[in-house]
């Protein structure tokens, strides 16, 4: 079994070397990673695209990871 937490922080740490203006995308898509891990965790359901700076498959403003 992988550890959950590790995971999460070492995605948490590659979003915070990444540079919003370049790799907006990116970070969208590994904060919704981090979203499916934390949800299947708590065995709740798992979105697609949580992240709410995706819009039909436009990225907006990036934000720092909440």
């Amino acid at each position: 079994m992988s550890d959950k937490s590790l995971i999460v922080r070492t995605l948490k740490g590659i979003i915070s070397r990444l540079d919003p203006k370049q790799s907006d995308v990116a970070i969208c898509h590994l904060r919704d990673a981090i979203a499916a891990i934390e949800a299947v965790s708590a065995g709740r359901a798992t979105e697609y695209a949580r992240d709410d700076t995706i819009r039909n498959g436009v990225v907006g403003r990036v934000t720092p990871f909440r």
